[in-house]
Order: C-alpha cells, then structure tokens, then sequence
C-alpha cells in the first residue's frame, strides 16, 4: 500500500478545511449554548445586547483613535515624501547643470583641437 504524500496545495486545502470545520463547530457550539442556556430568551437577548453595545462603544472609540493616528501618520508620511522629491529633484538639476557644463567644457577643447588640425593643413 502505497502512502500519498501531501503537497502543499493539499496541505493547504487540508488546512482550510480545518479551520471552516473549526469554525462551524464553534458556531454551532455558541447557537446551542445560547438555546439551551437555563435563562429565559430574553433574558439572554439582553446580555448578549448589554454586552455588544459596550464593546462596540469601545471598538468604536478605538477606530476613532485609530483613524486619528492614521491621519497625523499620513500626513507626515506626505509631508516627507514632498521633501526627499523636491531634494531629488534639486539633485537631478545639479547633475543636468554639472552634465551641461562638461559637455560644454568638452565641446570646446574638441573644437579648439579641430582649429588647430585645420590650421596644420
């Protein structure tokens, strides 16, 4: 009997499989819990909403931080962002004057050469 060995797309697959198995089990466990917990319907109704709106005040206080401390990176990031391309370009115009300037320079020494083979013939 030959043993297939798993590649890592089956591993994969095999993983995936896991995990949505994992979380049905949860789920399933947290509905039956709920069903058959000894409180009436309501009773849990209003547990399950006290809870919910508290942490979702609080998860809502933290994207607000959250976005706050977004917006002040964002804005720093762009702001630096701005400086080193203004710095590369600065840069870039130094090089193309310093280019210009040497071709110039050579220019003139090529035609200073040429001058003075035309004045030997």
């Amino acid at each position: 009997m030959k043993i297939k060995k798993l590649n890592r797309y089956d591993e994969s697959i095999a993983n995936k499989e896991f995990f949505a198995g994992l979380l049905a089990g949860v789920a399933l466990g947290a509905i039956a819990g709920i069903l058959l917990a000894p409180r009436s319907g309501k009773d849990t109704l209003d547990i399950l909403t006290g809870a919910v709106s508290g942490h979702a005040e609080d998860l809502e206080s933290e994207l607000s931080k959250a976005g706050d401390k977004v917006g002040k990176n964002l804005d720093k990031v762009s702001t630096k962002a701005n400086s080193l391309a203004n710095e590369a370009e600065d840069k870039l115009n130094d090089y193309a004057d310093q280019a210009e300037d040497k071709v110039s320079e050579v220019s003139g020494e090529a035609n200073s050469i040429v001058d003075r083979i035309k004045s030997r013939f």
